[in-house]
């Protein structure tokens, strides 16, 4: 998994893309790593439990929507994955700035050394709308949060919300 993701994001940085600023103003090398193995994370445990998912992986410098395609009563719906880079951190976070362009996020944490990963709950855009606002980081980027416990939508439920099959 991690290699996959470093692989990835070497193809990400031949594009030029990391030489550009991004929505959250900050430049942290393995921003893409992180971002990759939480949607293999992701990925994985949703087929674990059957549940039905599509996962994109986009590589060529462009954000291309979606990258996880989740279904609900048999509706597509549009997902994002917010993955926290470290298992002590406790909250979902997501950059003010960041356009709200999924119906429905996906809270997981990594703990990349130790090679283990955690879906830790969800909420959808019009709960994401609403969550806490605060400065966090050596930068104090304007960041939504919300502490995983706190997440409108645990993981048992999100188990019971997506399709199976």
């Amino acid at each position: 998994m991690i290699q996959k993701a470093e692989t990835w994001q070497r193809t990400i940085f031949n594009t030029g893309l990391t030489t550009t600023p991004n929505y959250t103003g900050l430049s942290v090398e393995n921003r893409f790593v992180i971002g990759y193995i939480g949607e293999l994370v992701f990925a994985e445990w949703a087929h674990l439990h059957n549940l039905r998912c599509d996962h994109t992986i986009v590589t060529n410098g462009k954000s291309q929507r979606p990258e996880i395609t989740i279904y609900m009563g048999g509706e597509a719906v549009m997902g994002d994955i917010k993955a926290a880079s470290a298992w002590h951190y406790r909250k979902a976070m997501l950059p003010v700035s960041q356009e709200l362009d999924a119906e429905f996020y996906v809270a997981v944490k990594l703990d990349i050394g130790g090679r283990r990963g955690a879906v830790m709950g969800g909420a959808f855009k019009m709960d994401v709308i609403e969550f806490d606002t605060g400065k966090f980081g050596d930068h104090g980027i304007d960041t939504r949060f919300c502490d995983f416990e706190d997440l409108p939508v645990a993981v048992d439920e999100i188990k019971e919300l997506f399709d199976h099959g």
